[in-house]
């Protein structure tokens, strides 16, 4: 793990291996309040790497601004307005996908402070295997990893909707990034990481 500091931002990064996959978990924290997760998918020269294929990275946001209850989880539609309007999301989602969504906010319902989730401009959109783009759900202390000990090795979030009321709860978001690693594609270093940019409000 390695800390770097420069221009108001500090960057907290990770390298890991598995396999012929070499990947960056990284984490972007500016001065402003801005976090701006990132990962970053690479391999080494096989026959396999050079396959078509598509990554997946999920993170658990747990905002927990003024506290861990009380929060309000809205929606803003790229609708073309230059003021987009809120949309609450007041239950459980499952499958929920960025189009046609600009941006999300989860802020604490009494100080209206909290984050802002922006997409990144390279995050894609999910596909079967990678099941959802995001998910909103109802904190429990148990829901903390989406894996499935059976065969199924693809993200198992969507086991933990049951269409609860979020609306003035703790609130859980994971958000997945979608990479489609294609070799014949023009190298675009800045396509293969991903990451959404979280904004604070107020």
């Amino acid at each position: 793990m390695a800390f770097h500091y420069a221009d108001g931002e500090l960057r907290i990064v990770s390298e890991l291996a598995a396999g012929w996959y070499r990947y960056v978990s990284e984490w972007r924290l500016a001065d402003d309040g801005t976090i701006r997760p990132r990962f970053g998918f690479a391999g080494v020269r096989n026959p396999r790497t050079c396959m078509r294929h598509r990554h997946h990275v999920y993170w658990r946001f747990d905002f927990d601004v003024e506290g861990a209850a009380n929060d309000v989880v809205e929606q803003f539609d790229d609708t073309g307005s230059t003021i987009p309007q809120p949309v609450p999301i007041v239950r459980e989602v499952a499958r929920r996908r960025r189009h046609p969504a600009r941006f999300w906010q989860v802020t604490d319902g009494s100080s209206g402070r909290g984050y802002q989730i922006h997409p990144g401009e390279h995050d894609n959109t999910a596909d079967p295997y990678g099941v959802s783009d995001l998910w909103f759900l109802r904190h429990h202390p148990a829901e903390l990893y989406d894996g499935n000990p059976g065969a199924d090795n693809r993200a198992m979030l969507n086991r933990f909707v049951d269409g609860e009321d979020i609306g003035a709860a703790n609130v859980v978001v994971w958000y997945a990034g979608h990479f489609r690693h294609d070799q014949n594609a023009p190298d675009d270093h800045q396509g293969h990481i991903v990451g959404p940019d979280l904004i604070p409000v107020s």
